[in-house]
């Protein structure tokens, strides 16, 4: 997160070339979903909860996305925002609340001596970078200051850092399907 921060608010990025790192990051988080986590779960689970998994999560995605464009929040994802600075800060949410979860999910993983795939942890890594890149970009650009930007990535990983202790510390010795269902949080985890 700070890595993109970095880059996004002292290098000069446009729109397009933050369109094209986003979907790269978003690509390489859903190659590791599609080849690393699904194939994982089809063989522990079988076809058709893995299946039942992954149409849930895309209508619940798909729906979300309905009720919030219907809402006014069409420009919600854009570095520039529907107003300044919410699309930028709308994506620093976002990273937030998704990076809690994915975070604990990943110390929980660590419990069961099994680790998480370095494909998965990479593709975190990878889809981390484009979005703070892009809030750091659209924030500098309705002017908010470098250490304003830095500080609120900062805040944002210690509380993914943290997560991710807590959910290493506080599920160490619990039974092992409350570890199973812990880390399915995780994309695609079964």
């Amino acid at each position: 997160m700070l890595i993109g921060a970095l880059l996004g608010v002292y290098l000069p990025v446009s729109s397009r070339l933050i369109g094209l790192v986003m979907a790269f990051g978003a690509g390489v988080l859903i190659s590791a979903v599609a080849f690393e986590l699904a194939a994982e779960a089809y063989e522990r689970s079988g076809g058709i909860p893995v299946v039942l998994g992954l149409l849930a999560g895309a209508v619940t995605f798909f729906v979300g996305d309905w009720f919030i464009d219907r809402a006014g929040g069409h420009r919600r994802k854009s570095p520039n925002g529907p107003q300044p600075g919410a699309g930028p800060m709308a994506l620093v949410l976002g990273a937030l609340l998704d990076g809690i979860p994915e975070s604990a999910a990943i110390g929980v993983s660590l419990l069961g001596g099994e680790g998480i795939g370095v494909p998965v942890v990479a593709a975190v890594f990878m889809s981390n970078i484009p979005e703070s890149l892009s809030a750091s970009a659209g924030l500098k650009r309705t002017g908010r200051s470098t250490g304003y930007v830095l500080w609120l990535w900062t805040a944002v990983l210690v509380a993914s850092t943290v997560a991710a202790a807590l959910g290493y510390v506080l599920l160490d010795g619990a039974d092992p399907s409350v570890l199973r269902l812990s880390s399915r949080s995780l994309p695609g985890r079964s």
